[in-house]
């Protein structure tokens, strides 16, 4: 929203049909009011799957968990288009159509949430790993690179009881971030970054952050 009021064009996407779900607080608890919402194709072929299984839709059927698994790596399965590259085409397309305009988009990939396969989530996560960068490489390339900021951040890495491993442990309570800057950018000091780059950061340190270069503070 402080975006969008501040004249930017706006993109939330989630890669599956978060309506009425309770994994999203983003327009089930709080209004959204994003330009694009890449998440109505998903919703659009969660129904289709219930469809094709001869399961009558309503109101109030959840199409976050009703219309397949929405963590099937290809929007028809095996061979099809990749689910993964419909928010990032979005993304591209919206650079392309508003050139002259600022952009604000917002990506939470679901590549390494498959929790009840281990093994599935380590090679989903890379697949994605590979997408990204081709994805990154590309938008670096283009004309706007130097005014344009990418953040890259994780979550809270895998939960579960069984999880042993100390890097997962450590990744639970730091959260791994990135962000690429142009290394001359109105209202950045690469000093500071650099400074703080070895101290712990909060949400909110890169909520304000954001907020200032948005609505144009120091």
């Amino acid at each position: 929203d402080i975006a969008k009021s501040a004249g930017y064009v706006t993109l939330f996407a989630e890669e599956f049909c978060y309506e009425k779900s309770h994994y999203v607080a983003q327009d089930n608890i709080f209004k959204l009011d994003a330009d694009l919402l890449p998440h109505k194709v998903f919703c659009r072929v969660a129904e289709r799957q219930l469809m094709r299984k001869g399961i009558k839709k309503n109101k109030k059927t959840p199409l976050w968990k009703g219309g397949g698994d929405p963590l099937d790596p290809c929007i028809d399965g095996e061979g099809s288009f990749p689910k993964v590259n419909v928010s990032l085409n979005y993304i591209s397309s919206m650079w392309d159509a508003y050139h002259d305009t600022p952009k604000f988009a917002y990506l939470n990939a679901m590549a390494a949430h498959i929790y009840a396969e281990y093994p599935k989530m380590a090679q989903a996560a890379e697949a994605y790993d590979d997408i990204l960068s081709s994805f990154l490489e590309e938008l670096l390339q283009r004309d706007e690179n130097n005014n344009t900021i990418i953040v890259v951040r994780s979550d809270h890495g895998f939960q579960g009881f069984h999880i042993a491993d100390y890097s997962i442990q450590i990744e639970a309570f730091r959260p791994w971030t990135e962000i690429i800057v142009p290394q001359k950018y109105p209202g950045i000091s690469l000093e500071a970054l650099y400074q703080n780059q070895d101290r712990l950061v909060t949400g909110h340190d890169l909520y304000r952050t954001l907020t200032n270069l948005i609505v144009g503070e120091d």
